[in-house]
C-alpha cells in the first residue's frame, strides 16, 4: 500500500497502548500525515455571478532602497477578474515583470475564477521612492500547481541554491557547495518511519516545503521556506502525543557553517523579550524568539551556534496533543523574516475596495476627529493585542490582555475585516498570530474521547472543573478534550488560509467544520451554539459549498424546536419561566430559565443573513425580529446590557459592542424588508455613545457599572442581594448611575473588535455628531468614571510618534522607563575598583556605612540576650535545644540550637532559612523540629524533601561537629502573622515598616547580626569560627551578613545572586512585588549592586552556588554578578578564598551540594 493512500485504520493517539512502539505501524503514520497535510477546499458552483468587466486590482508598492526586491502578497480578485488557468504580469511603471501566481481559493462561479491568490514577483524600486502603484495584467502563463505529497525526504533547487531536508538535518548549498547545516533539536523519535514531503509551493521566486516525520510520541514537521535570493526560514513543529499535561523538551536548532566560520556570537537569553543583538555577517536570525521569551542562543565553536527556543528546565507548558514550534532564519539577509515567516509583508497592498468586493466588509469612511480618534485607539489596541510568552499570539483582551481570557476564535474574523477596511497590516498580523496559536494550543488533536478530534478545548481548565493547575497564574491551561460551545470562529481559518496559503490553516478549517457538523447542536442543552450559523454561512458564501449552508440551516431548525411562542429561547432550551424571580447570577438563572441577552444575542450573528437567503423558512425571519426587538428593549439606557438578567445589578458596557454588531446585522435584514429599525438604531447609538464619550472621559474603554448595593454597603451581616429582592421589578436600577462602582480600562476581544464595523454602519444612517450627547443616565455615570490624565486633549497625541509619548506609564509590572533607568545605573559609584586595592578596609568601611544607612532605623539592641532553654532532645552525636533570647530590645524570639557532644568550643554556623513563599515555618526549614512538635514536623519534612534533598542541613552540620543556630525571620514561623499565613500580607509589612522609617530587609539583617552576637556568647562556641549558610533568601541573608559583620568568618551562599539588570527584566520574580519586599533596600542600588554588597565580605572565604536550571536567577545575570565578586576578591589579593560553582540543578540545596559546601566550610573553619 502506498504511504499516502488512505487507510481505514484510525489513528487513536490517546490510549496508553498507542504510546508504545509496539503499537505503532505505517497505517498510523499515514493517518497522521493525512490529517495535517493539505487537502483541497470544497467549492460549489453557480452561487456567485461573474462580474462583467471585472477589473484586476492595483497594488500599492511600499518598497524603498536599492536593488531588486521580492514582493509576495495575497491578492483579492473580484469574480471573473482572474479566470481559471490564467497567470499575471506586473507593470511597475518602469517595466513589466512576470509573476508567480499560486491559487488559494476560487469563486463559486461557473468558471471558478480566482478569489484569492498569492502573487510573487521581483522588481527594482525607484531610488528613494515609496508608494508606487503597480498594475496587473493577464498572461497565458498558468498558475503554479497546488500542494502535493511525495514520499521520502526533500531536495530541490531555487536561484542557485540547493535545499535538502531529511530526518537528520536541513542542508543549504550555495554555488554547488555545502554552505550550512541546520539540525533540529528535539526528542529522539521512537520509530524511524519514512518521511513524507509536502511541496506547498514551487515557483521561480519562492519554494515552500513541509516534511512530515510520523512518530508515536513526538511526531514533527520541518517546514522550510526559501526565496530565490537565498533567504531561508525554517520552523520545526513538534507535537506531544499524550493524554495528560506536561512541559516541552529542549526544542530548537543547531547551525554549523562550512569554511568561513561565524562572527563572534554573544550569548543571549530571550527571557527579557529583547531581540538577539546579531553581529554583522551572521547568516542566522531568530524571528519569534524575543516574542516567545524563552530559550537562548550560544556559540558552539567558531563555526556553529545552538539556538534553543525553549530548554526543558524552563518547563514551558505543553499539553497533550498540543504543538510547540521553533523557528530560525538562515542564509542571506536572515533578519528580513518576521515571526510569521514572511519577508516584507507590507511591500504591496491592495486597495480596501478590492477586499470589499469579495468579503462585503465595507470601506471605512473618514469621520470627524473625535470618532477617528476612538477608531485609532481600537486599532492601536488590536495591533498590539498578541500575548507574548508561552501563550504567544493569543488574544485575551485589549488594549493589554492578561494570561486568562475567553479565548473563543469567533471574534477573529472581525480583526481580519478591520485590516481590510483600514489597510492596517498590523491587524492582519494579530489575527494570523491568533489563528496559529489556536492551531497549536487550543484545538484538541486527540482522537479520544470519541468524536472530539478537531474541536476546540475549553479555554481554562480550572474554570472547567479541573483543579490541576489552580495555582498556576502564568499560563492558561486548556482542557484535554473538545467542548462544543467553545468550537466557533472556525471560519477564521478560511481567512488565514486566504492570507497565507499555510496548509495548517486549511487543515484546521477542515477538521473544525467536521467536528461542528457532528457535535455542535442547538437542541441539546446549549442554544448559544446558534452563533455557529455565521461560521457556516460565511463559508458557504465564500465557497458556494452547499453542505455548509445545510449545516447553518440545521442549527436553526434544531433551535426552532426550543423557541417559545414569542420566538425567544433560554440558554438551555427549556421553556422560559413567566414572571420569574430576581436573578443576579448564572446559578439562579438555571433554576428559572429566561431570555439571557448574552446568550440570545448569538441568534443575530448569522440568522439575519440566513433569513435573507431563505425568506420562506418557517419562523426564521420572526426569530430575527423577536430577538432584535428583545435585545433593543432589554438594553440599559447607559448603553450596556446587564448580566445575566436584563434586571441584574451588574451592567456590562464594554462587551455591549458585540451586541451592537448583532443588532446592526439584524437591522440590515429588517431594513431590507421595509421594516422600521428605529429602536435597533437607537440601541446601537447608545452603545456607541458610551464608547465614544467613555473614551473621551477615561482615555480607555468604559467597562461597566456594578450594583449600588455593594458600593454603598447596603448588604450587611451576611446578607446577599437575594435578601433584598424577590422579583426583577423590586430593584431600582437608577441608583446604579449615581452610586454604583464605575470601571474603565480594557475589554475582552468581543468588546473591541466590532467597533469600526458598528461605527461605519451607524454613520451610514445617522450623523455621528449625535453620539456626543450623553443623555441623562450616561452623563451620571461619566461624572463618576475615572478621568484620564489627558482627558482634555484636543487630539490623541499619545499615538503621534513625533510627541514621544508612550501612552502608558507601566507595563509588565515595571515603570515604562525601566530600560533608561537601568542604563543610568551601569556605573555603581561604590563598586570596588583598582584604586581601592590599596585600602581595602577603607573601601569596605565606606560601603558598609552606605548599606547601614539605606537599611533604615535598626531595632534597638537588647541590654542582654537572657537566653533560656525551654526544651531539649538528645540526637545522638549532638543535642537539640529550643531556646528563647532577646534579639532586640523590642522582641524576644524562639530559636533552635544544636550543640555537638564532647569538649568544645566548636565552630558554629548560623543556619538562615529560605523564603519560598512558605511562611508557616522558618527555622524548621534548617533544623529538624523537636519530636513534640508533630504538626510542624510534617510541614518541615515536606518542605525539606522539596528543597533540601530530604535532609535538614542544620542537623547534618551538627553531626559534623558544628553548633547550629536557626531563628525565624520576621513574618515566618513563630514570628508570623497573628491572623494566619497570607502571601498578600507581605506588602503590608513591607510598606508599614517603610512608614515607620525602617525596612523589612533591615530588620532581618539586624536580627541576623544580633543572632551572630548571641552565638558568640555561648560557651560551646569558638567566636573566631562562626560561619553562615542558607538557600535562596537564606543565601541573600548570608552574603548580607558576611558583608556587614567581621564576626562571621565565612559564608556559604546558595542560589540567590544576580545583577540588578538581570533581576529587573519583565517576567523576573523580583518584579512581582510582595516577596521582593523582604530583600529590597531603598536607595542602595544608587550606590551598590547586589554583588557589590556581597563583595564587602572580601577577603573572607565565601562560597557561592547557583543552578543553571534556576528560573529565578538567569544564568547570565549570575555569571555577571560572579564577575563582580571575582574582581573584588582579586583586588583584595585573595582570589583563592572565593569559590563559585554552577550546578546543573533548579532552585535547591540538595545533599550533593550540601556535602560539597560542608567540606568547604570544614576547611575554612579549620576544625
Amino acid at each position: 500500500m502506498s504511504m499516502l493512500s488512505r487507510c481505514a485504520v484510525a489513528l487513536l493517539l490517546l490510549p496508553a497502548t498507542s504510546f508504545s512502539c509496539a503499537a505503532w505501524d505505517d497505517a498510523a503514520g499515514r493517518e497522521w500525515v493525512e490529517r495535517f497535510s493539505w487537502q483541497p477546499l470544497p467549492v460549489g458552483e453557480g452561487t456567485v455571478r461573474t462580474t462583467k468587466g471585472a477589473r484586476l486590482p492595483a497594488l500599492r508598492l511600499t518598497g524603498t532602497g536599492d536593488g531588486p526586491q521580492q514582493v509576495r502578497v495575497s491578492v483579492p480578485f473580484a469574480p471573473g477578474a482572474l479566470p481559471a488557468g490564467k497567470g499575471l504580469t506586473v507593470n511597475t511603471g518602469m517595466r513589466t515583470v512576470p509573476a508567480d501566481v499560486r491559487v488559494l481559493t476560487v469563486h463559486p462561479d461557473t468558471g471558478h475564477s480566482v478569489r484569492r491568490g498569492l502573487v510573487t514577483f521581483v522588481y527594482e524600486p525607484v531610488r528613494g521612492a515609496s508608494g508606487e502603484w503597480a498594475t496587473l495584467a493577464l498572461s497565458d502563463t498558468p498558475p503554479l500547481s497546488g500542494p502535493s505529497l511525495e514520499e521520502g525526504a526533500f531536495s530541490g533547487e531555487l536561484g542557485g541554491f540547493l535545499l535538502e531536508v531529511d530526518g537528520e538535518a536541513v542542508r543549504l548549498h550555495r554555488d554547488g557547495a555545502l554552505w550550512m547545516t541546520l539540525r533540529p533539536v528535539a526528542p529522539k523519535r521512537a520509530v524511524d518511519a519514512p518521511p513524507v514531503t509536502e511541496v506547498v509551493e514551487s515557483g521561480a521566486h519562492f519554494l515552500w516545503v513541509r516534511v512530515f516525520f510520523p512518530d508515536p510520541d513526538w511526531p514533527r514537521v520541518i517546514e522550510a521556506r526559501m526565496d530565490s535570493a537565498g533567504r531561508l526560514a525554517l520552523r520545526l513543529h513538534v507535537q506531544r502525543v499524550a493524554r495528560k499535561d506536561g512541559t516541552a523538551p529542549d526544542l530548537g536548532w543547531a547551525l554549523a557553517v562550512e569554511g568561513e566560520g561565524l562572527p563572534e556570537i554573544p550569548s543571549h537569553d530571550f527571557s527579557t523579550g529583547a531581540p538577539f543583538p546579531a553581529p554583522d555577517g551572521l547568516p542566522a536570525a531568530f524571528p519569534d524568539a524575543h516574542l516567545l521569551r524563552r530559550g537562548r542562543v550560544e556559540a558552539k565553536g567558531g563555526a556553529a551556534l545552538r539556538y534553543l527556543r525553549c530548554a526543558a528546565e524552563e518547563a514551558v507548558p505543553m499539553q497533550g496533543m498540543a504543538w510547540r514550534t521553533a523557528a530560525i532564519a538562515a542564509g542571506n539577509d536572515p533578519e528580513s523574516w518576521n515571526d510569521l515567516l514572511e519577508t516584507a509583508p507590507g511591500a504591496a497592498v491592495a486597495d480596501p475596495a478590492a477586499f470589499d468586493a469579495i468579503y462585503h466588509c465595507g470601506v471605512s469612511p473618514v469621520l470627524d476627529p473625535p470618532f477617528e480618534q476612538v477608531r485609532r485607539f481600537h486599532q492601536e489596541s488590536l495591533a498590539n493585542a498578541s500575548l507574548p510568552g508561552d501563550d504567544f499570539g493569543n488574544v485575551t483582551g485589549v488594549p493589554a490582555g492578561g494570561v486568562f481570557g475567553m479565548n473563543r476564535l469567533n471574534h477573529c474574523p472581525a480583526i481580519f475585516e478591520d485590516a481590510y477596511r483600514s489597510g492596517d497590516l498590523r491587524l492582519r498580523r494579530t489575527a494570523l498570530r491568533w489563528c496559529a496559536n489556536f492551531f497549536d494550543l487550543s484545538i484538541w488533536w486527540g482522537s479520544l474521547p470519541q468524536g472530539h478530534f478537531g474541536g476546540t478545548r475549553y479555554n481554562n481548565s480550572v474554570a472547567n472543573g479541573d483543579p490541576t493547575h489552580a495555582d498556576d497564574k502564568t499560563f492558561m491551561w486548556r482542557s484535554n478534550d473538545a467542548v462544543h460551545f467553545c468550537t466557533k470562529g472556525y471560519d477564521s481559518f478560511f481567512y488565514a488560509w486566504e492570507e497565507t496559503g499555510d496548509p495548517r490553516m486549511a487543515a484546521a478549517l477542515r477538521h473544525q467544520t467536521a467536528y461542528a457538523a457532528e457535535m455542535v447542536h442547538t437542541d441539546r442543552g446549549e442554544c448559544r451554539n446558534i452563533g455557529d450559523v455565521l461560521d457556516f454561512l460565511r463559508l458557504h458564501q465564500f465557497t458556494g459549498h452547499a453542505p455548509w449552508l445545510d449545516q447553518a440551516m440545521r442549527l436553526f431548525r434544531e433551535l426552532r424546536t426550543k423557541l417559545g411562542e414569542d420566538d425567544l429561547f433560554s440558554q438551555g432550551g427549556q421553556p422560559i419561566v413567566a414572571d420569574g424571580p430576581f436573578i443576579d447570577d448564572d446559578a439562579h438563572g438555571y433554576d428559572a430559565p429566561f431570555a439571557k441577552p448574552y446568550i440570545i444575542g448569538y441568534a443575530l450573528q448569522g440568522l439575519p443573513a440566513l433569513a435573507a437567503l431563505a425568506p420562506d423558512e418557517p419562523r426564521l425571519a420572526g426569530t430575527v425580529r423577536a430577538v432584535a426587538r428583545f435585545m433593543a428593549a432589554s438594553q440599559d439606557p447607559v448603553g450596556g446590557w446587564r448580566y445575566p438578567h436584563p434586571r441584574s445589578s451588574r451592567m456590562l458596557v464594554d462587551q455591549a459592542m458585540e451586541h451592537a454588531a448583532q443588532l446592526a446585522r439584524a437591522a440590515t435584514f429588517l431594513e431590507a424588508q421595509g421594516e422600521d429599525i428605529t429602536p435597533l438604531l437607537d440601541a446601537v447609538e447608545r452603545t456607541l455613545r458610551a464608547r465614544v464619550l467613555g473614551y473621551e472621559k477615561t482615555g480607555a474603554i468604559l467597562g461597566g457599572v456594578n450594583g449600588w448595593e455593594v458600593s454603598t454597603g447596603a448588604l450587611t451581616d451576611g446578607q446577599t442581594i437575594y435578601d433584598l429582592y424577590q422579583k426583577p421589578a423590586d430593584r431600582d436600577p437608577a441608583r446604579d448611575y449615581t452610586e454604583g462602582a464605575v470601571s474603565a480600562g480594557g475589554s475582552s476581544p468581543d468588546g473591541a473588535v466590532y467597533f469600526s464595523e458598528v461605527l461605519d454602519w451607524y454613520a451610514a444612517r445617522r450623523d455621528p455628531a449625535r453620539l456626543l450627547d450623553a443623555g441623562q443616565e450616561l452623563a451620571r455615570v461619566l461624572e463618576r468614571a475615572p478621568a484620564a490624565a489627558d482627558a482634555a486633549r484636543p487630539e490623541d497625541y499619545r499615538r503621534r510618534p513625533d510627541t514621544g509619548v508612550r501612552g502608558h506609564g507601566m507595563a509588565e509590572r515595571l515603570p515604562a522607563f525601566w530600560p533608561e533607568r537601568l542604563a543610568a545605573m551601569a556605573a555603581f559609584p561604590l563598586r570596588m575598583r583598582p584604586e581601592d586595592a590599596a585600602d581595602v578596609d577603607g573601601w569596605r568601611r565606606r560601603g558598609r556605612e552606605k548599606v547601614f544607612e539605606c537599611l533604615g532605623t535598626p531595632p534597638p539592641a537588647p541590654a542582654s540576650f537572657a537566653p533560656v532553654v525551654v526544651a531539649e532532645e538528645d540526637r545522638g552525636a549532638y543535642t537539640a535545644r529550643r531556646v528563647v533570647f532577646n534579639v532586640s530590645a523590642w522582641e524576644r524570639v524562639p530559636a533552635l540550637l544544636l550543640v555537638p557532644k564532647g569538649p568544645g568550643p566548636f565552630p558554629a554556623v548560623l543556619g538562615l532559612h529560605d523564603h519560598g513563599a512558605h511562611f508557616s515555618i522558618g527555622k524548621e526549614k534548617v533544623v529538624r523540629p523537636l519530636a513534640d512538635d508533630r504538626k510542624t514536623m510534617k510541614d518541615a519534612e515536606e518542605w525539606v524533601g522539596k528543597c533540601y534533598g530530604g535532609r535538614f542541613f542544620g542537623d547534618a552540620l551538627a553531626a559534623r561537629g558544628h553548633v547550629v543556630l536557626a531563628v525565624d525571620a520576621l513574618f515566618w514561623g513563630e514570628r508570623g502573622r497573628a491572623e494566619g499565613v497570607s502571601y498578600e500580607a507581605q506588602q503590608e509589612l513591607g510598606a508599614n515598616l517603610l512608614q515607620l522609617g525602617m525596612t523589612w530587609t533591615g530588620v532581618v539583617a539586624w536580627d541576623d547580626l544580633r543572632s551572630v552576637d548571641f552565638l558568640a556568647t555561648l560557651p560551646e562556641v569558638d567566636p573566631a569560627r562562626i560561619a553562615a549558610a542558607g538557600l535562596s533568601m537564606g543565601c541573600h541573608r548570608t552574603w548580607m551578613l558576611c558583608a556587614l559583620s567581621d564576626r562571621v568568618a565565612a559564608g556559604a551562599a546558595i542560589c540567590w545572586m544576580g545583577t540588578t539588570e538581570a533581576l529587573s527584566q519583565p517576567g523576573n520574580n523580583q518584579t512581582r512585588g510582595q516577596s521582593a519586599f523582604s530583600m529590597l533596600v531603598p536607595g542602595l542600588r544608587n550606590w551598590l549592586d547586589y554583588p557589590d554588597v556581597a563583595s564587602l565580605a572580601c577577603p573572607k572565604p565565601m562560597l557561592f552556588y547557583n543552578g543553571d536550571q534556576d528560573t529565578l536567577f538567569p544564568v547570565k545575570g549570575v555569571e555577571d554578578a560572579w564577575a563582580v565578586l571575582q574582581n573584588a576578591w582579586s583586588l583584595a589579593c585573595a582570589p583563592e578564598r572565593l569559590e563559585t560553582r554552577m550546578w546543573s540543578v533548579p532552585h535547591e540545596f540538595n545533599v550533593e551540594m550540601q556535602e560539597a559546601a560542608f567540606a568547604w566550610l570544614d576547611a575554612q573553619l579549620k576544625r
